[in-house]
């Protein structure tokens, strides 16, 4: 879902349309109510559900688009798990009245229980035996939850009914089990209406059925794995618009299918929706091929806050160009590979949001810097504390107080973390890797990897160091499990050809109170520019570049690679309070292969001997009193070292080069 999930409407609605609004500015408060929260229930976990893997969902409903009440049956084939079922449970809103419950074609008693249906089985069924359970049941939600989608306004005047559920609001408008891990194979949703109207759901449309008295059922159909909130239906006098993906030329097609509201909002936006074509290409290049493509890709229109990625048929309130990619970014990241847990959102919505970005860049022609930096300064302002990843303590609390459910699903959906400081992670993970072509085949590796399943964040750690060869591990402490983020404080000088750059790193919070991260330092001199990357691995750290120009300025963070923050960049002539004048050491003797060996003309008391790469990096630093010295160099590749000795205040600098 787009930046501004938190607002999703939990149930099937109706909603009067009058006049257009961006979901840049809709306010993601409006719809989850604290004085409605004695109406909402705490996510369900009953160890009863462990017992049963859902195989398949058959929802067989009917609804208009000008009232919230359904009736009908779902249908859920699944099959025994762990030990033999006795009981079976599933999740459904309180408020609908169940007709009845077949196992195996079958009546049975049942119990409806704090948003449950409670079915005993006798005899138990078996572990691994394969069972279908039916739930016929009609009826509607409260208004006090209906009204949460009125008021959002548009202005073709059209009434929809349409379904939002994530996160734990599948229950209020069909029986399912509400677990991340436990994909359905496959999907039908078949829904009965007036045959004015079209409904809009997952899958392939395989059939328009008149049943009499002005009624037409649509039976969408799926089989591909799905997650119980991706399930949708959308219902309104649609007007539909069809195009096709090419992606792998003349030959391939996708199905890219529009219910609109009307013709006239279809020619004024019919560029909008051209440009999904070039989008599922693009990401077909650089994520891998469409995820559903034997189906469809599709939207329909109802008036929500930005929009909701159902699989294969996403549900939009405009056709804004980065609201149309953050969906279809989703097809990929949250519907083909779904979060393992909603601690995890980050793999949902940072990869979605960070596709924004990419598809304007490969479209456009060139990396958004205005659109980025806007993400930058917004992470800069809201993201000073808390981390990407959901903290346990924020998932351990009684959540039977509805306003605490309100503050969860605010949080899992928060936009400075989940979405915005989520999509900085990934460009500087870009960045870490210096290559455009490791870091996308890590998307599509970790893509493969978890394909029709669930992942968590560290999933796709594991990924990417396997792609790549890196160690990312200090990268998710410090900016997935961690908080904030980095201060600096910036002093130069020049030293001969020695540009010596002090950086001072404090954090935005005490949660983590060092990033070891490189950082890009812009240098100009006489009138050219070099880019040098320095890791900073402590908080106060000194590095040395051989720089044979005179130093004009420093840029530092120019392009906004890491997220932090550049308070000063000044020139001084003191370095880290230490000014050593001129030496009056001398060293006698150097050798520098396997070993450094050094010989000094004269006993000091005590020396401290600094060996460091051309960036800056400091290798070793010893102390000794002693008159020679012997430092293993034997791991060090080929390459010009710094070497430097103090001695109170006094110092000597030398290059060197390593054969």
């Amino acid at each position: 879902m787009n930046k501004i999930k938190p607002i999703v409407l939990l149930i099937i609605l109706p909603a009067i349309l009058f006049g257009q609004v961006s979901y840049y500015s809709y306010d993601k408060l409006s719809f989850l109510k604290n004085e409605h929260a004695e109406l909402l229930s705490k996510p369900m976990y009953n160890s009863h559900m462990d017992n049963y893997d859902v195989t398949f969902y058959r929802l067989d409903l009917s609804a208009g688009n000008t009232s919230a009440y359904i009736e009908g049956n779902v249908t859920i084939n699944a099959t025994v798990q762990k030990s033999d079922l006795d009981t079976f449970v599933v999740e459904l809103y309180y408020e609908y009245m169940v007709d009845s419950v077949l196992i195996n074609n079958t009546k049975c008693n049942h119990l409806i229980y704090d948003n449950e249906i409670k079915v005993g089985i006798t005899p138990s069924l078996v572990t691994g035996t394969a069972f279908s359970a039916q739930i016929f049941y009609h009826g509607e939600n409260p208004p006090e939850l209906q009204e949460y989608a009125v008021g959002i306004t548009h202005n073709s005047g059209y009434a929809v009914t349409y379904t939002l559920s994530e996160p734990f609001f599948s229950k209020y408008w069909f029986p399912c089990k509400q677990v991340l891990e436990d994909k359905a194979d496959s999907v039908y949703v078949f829904i009965t209406t007036d045959s004015t109207l079209k409904a809009g759901s997952n899958g392939r449309l395989t059939a328009v059925v008149p049943v009499g008295g002005g009624k037409v059922r649509y039976e969408w159909k799926s089989r591909h794995p799905i997650t119980y909130y991706l399930i949708s239906v959308c219902i309104a006098d649609y007007v539909e618009y069809n195009i096709y993906a090419k992606p792998d030329g003349p030959e391939d097609s996708i199905l890219i299918q529009n219910y609109v509201y009307d013709s006239a909002y279809l020619e004024a936006h019919k560029e909008d929706i051209d440009i999904t074509r070039d989008i599922i290409e693009l990401y077909s290049s650089l994520y891998g091929p469409y995820p559903f493509k034997d189906e469809k890709y599709g939207h329909c229109l109802a008036p929500m806050g930005g929009g909701m990625e159902h699989q294969t048929m996403t549900t939009l309130s405009s056709l804004d160009f980065t609201l149309v990619a953050h969906e279809l970014a989703h097809q990929w990241f949250g519907d083909y590979v779904t979060c393992g847990t909603w601690q995890d959102i980050w793999i949902n919505e940072g990869f979605a949001t960070y596709s924004e970005i990419l598809s304007q860049e490969h479209i456009y022609g060139e990396f958004p810097s205005a659109y980025y930096n806007s993400y930058f300064n917004y992470a800069l302002l809201n993201c000073q504390d808390g981390s990407v990843y959901i903290p346990d303590d924020d998932f351990a609390i009684d959540y039977s107080d509805g306003s605490q459910l309100i503050g969860l699903v605010m949080r899992i959906f928060d936009r400075p973390l989940s979405y915005v400081k989520g999509a900085m992670l990934l460009h500087m993970i870009r960045f870490e890797l210096q290559d455009d072509g490791l870091f996308y085949l890590s998307l599509r590796e970790y893509l493969e990897e978890h394909r029709d399943s669930f992942a968590t964040g560290l999933d796709f750690k594991s990924t990417l160091e396997s792609t790549s060869g890196k160690d990312f591990t200090d990268f998710f402490n410090q900016w997935y499990f961690g908080e904030g983020y980095p201060v600096y404080n910036i002093t130069w000088k020049q030293e001969q050809d020695t540009l010596v750059i002090n950086s001072v790193q404090t954090t935005t919070s005490e949660a983590t109170p060092l990033f070891k991260t490189p950082v890009e330092y812009r240098i100009y001199s006489a009138g050219s520019d070099t880019v040098l990357r320095l890791l900073q691995e402590q908080n106060n750290q000194v590095f040395k570049i051989i720089i044979p120009k005179t130093v004009d300025s420093i840029e530092v963070n120019k392009g906004n690679d890491i997220l932090a923050r550049i308070e000063s960049v000044n020139f001084s002539t003191v370095i880290n309070k230490r000014n050593y004048g001129s030496s009056e050491l001398s060293i006698s003797r150097i050798a520098f292969d396997d070993y450094l060996e050094l010989e000094f003309a004269c006993t000091k008391s005590e020396k401290i001997i600094i060996l460091s790469d051309i960036t800056g990096r400091v290798i070793s630093q010893n102390t000794t009193g002693d008159k020679s010295v012997n430092i293993y160099t034997g791991n060090l590749t080929s390459g010009i070292y710094i070497i430097e000795v103090i001695s109170g205040n006094e110092r000597i600098v030398k290059k060197m080069i390593k054969r």
